[in-house]
């Protein structure tokens, strides 16, 4: 067999090798959130002032999403893990979820579709009108997904 057709070979060879290996290894599906908040002022039954932070949280990627429990250390807000605040340590009266049960698995949320989260914290102390805070909400993979909210 001459040189030439023994390297023509090789290299039709050479490319569907790499051909194959790019279609097994594909490109990896991502996760993405996008997350929004706003807040609203309140007051909790008892007549105390409070605001209410609503976190929308859509689903733009290409896979499903876990986000993680409340209690997980690494939900936080304003700078501190969230499971600080409800263990009493600091004034909040409240986070729950609109739609859906707040377990210890986290919260699935689905391609295309969207949660939405109230935070209530009483007013004073560390949340006072004007402030902005930090809210960094994680997911099952490790993601980290961070958004900022005003307080009115």
């Amino acid at each position: 067999m001459p040189r030439k057709t023994i390297i023509i070979i090789t290299i039709v060879i050479l490319v569907i090798i790499a051909s194959s290996a790019l279609l097994l290894l594909g490109p990896k599906k991502e996760e993405m959130l996008e997350i929004s908040a706003t807040a609203r002022s309140g007051s909790t039954p008892s007549g105390h002032p409070m605001y209410r932070i609503t976190l929308t949280i859509k689903n733009i990627g290409e896979i499903d999403a876990t986000i993680l429990p409340f209690s997980d250390p690494k939900w936080f807000l304003d700078g501190k893990a969230f499971s600080e605040y409800v263990q009493g340590t600091t004034p909040l009266v409240n986070a729950t979820g609109l739609g859906f049960s707040i377990g210890a698995g986290g919260y699935p949320v689905e391609v295309g579709g969207t949660r939405i989260v109230y935070i209530d914290v009483l007013a004073g102390g560390t949340f006072t009108h004007g402030k902005t805070i930090e809210i960094k909400v994680v997911t099952k993979s490790g993601k980290e997904y961070k958004t900022t909210v005003t307080l009115p």
